[in-house]
């Protein structure tokens, strides 16, 4: 069976009117700035370590030539935290255990499954069964080979022969999770499958229409950055929006972005807040700094026709 990996983040400088920037907080990202003695390391991206008692921000930073080769070499410095410039992360696509639907295994009829946590899914099918069973039938079964759910056999399990069996599945114009697997296959190049974002495209949008929510999500940022076609905003928002009604926390932080910064639909920071709050109240981190700019941004008289400014 094949399963979606988890997908990464764009890291963005995110800062409205040039004050408003994340707190500097251990495990947190930040751009180096400013530095005399250092200068090549202007401009680079750090992490902080760790708050000295002197004042100074103790940083990690990679020599960028090698980073994520094994030869990658890291240093910590120390340095003012005005020669930080924090940044924010903002969500991208859809992580392979966000927005899963709990159900039941239909063999045992008693666990609660939550896919690439507690239950394995078939790609002949698309079914799925708790591990407990999964386990079990591979152990008792003279025949283990078959899935327990469609009997269809599950002998070849290599990238080809799972990835055929997924596009048959999406190709039924019916399967939502399979529509959506392939696209994030296309998106990212995975299993074989060679890298087509415009192809990714085409089936989060066929997944998205019958209410796959996390496709919806990943269309909306490829609309955003303009993976595999152009950057269009007002579509971006239309998917988002789709995401969010669809209860995807990521989606709804998206979507309360957009109403926050004018991004294909009209500025409305009241929106925005509300969207912001529901995502915050689920957990999600940076619709929590979200909130805080937007607070800021409130209090700028352009933006909210109820604050005045008077001159003494």
């Amino acid at each position: 069976m094949v399963k979606k990996k988890s997908s990464h983040h764009d890291v963005v400088v995110f800062g409205i009117g040039g004050t408003a920037r994340p707190s500097i907080e251990v495990g947190r990202k930040g751009i180096i700035q400013d530095l005399k003695s250092r200068n090549n390391l202007n401009g680079t991206i750090c992490i902080v370590k760790e708050k000295l008692k002197n004042g100074r921000i103790a940083i990690e930073v990679s020599n960028n030539s090698l980073e994520g080769t094994e030869y990658e070499d890291k240093e910590i410095i120390a340095v003012l935290p005005t020669k930080l410039d924090m940044i924010w992360e903002i969500p991208n696509r859809q992580d392979a255990n966000d927005h899963e639907i709990e159900e039941l295994c239909p063999i045992c009829i008693d666990t609660s499954m939550i896919t690439n946590e507690s239950s394995s899914r078939f790609s002949c099918c698309g079914g799925q069964i708790c591990n407990k069973c999964f386990i079990a039938i591979n152990l008792r079964s003279n025949n283990p080979n078959r899935c327990p759910l469609c009997r269809a056999d599950t002998t070849d399990c290599s990238n080809e022969a799972e990835i055929a069996k997924i596009r048959e599945r999406a190709n039924r114009g019916t399967d939502a999770n399979a529509m959506y697997n392939l696209g994030g296959y296309y998106d990212y190049g995975q299993y074989g499958v060679v890298q087509d974002q415009k192809v990714a495209r085409y089936w989060y949008k066929k997944a998205a229409l019958i209410g796959e929510v996390r496709a919806a999500q990943n269309l909306g940022c490829s609309f955003r950055d303009g993976d595999g076609g152009s950057i269009d905003l007002v579509e971006a928002a239309k998917y988002f929006k789709l995401a969010a009604d669809g209860g995807h926390i990521q989606g709804i932080t998206n979507l309360g972005l957009c109403y926050m910064m004018g991004h294909g639909v009209p500025v409305n920071l009241n929106k925005a807040e509300q969207l912001l709050k529901q995502s915050s109240n689920r957990g999600d981190q940076l619709a929590v700094q979200l909130l805080q700019i937007l607070e800021f941004m409130k209090c700028i008289p352009e933006n909210n026709p109820n604050v005045t400014t008077s001159f003494m």
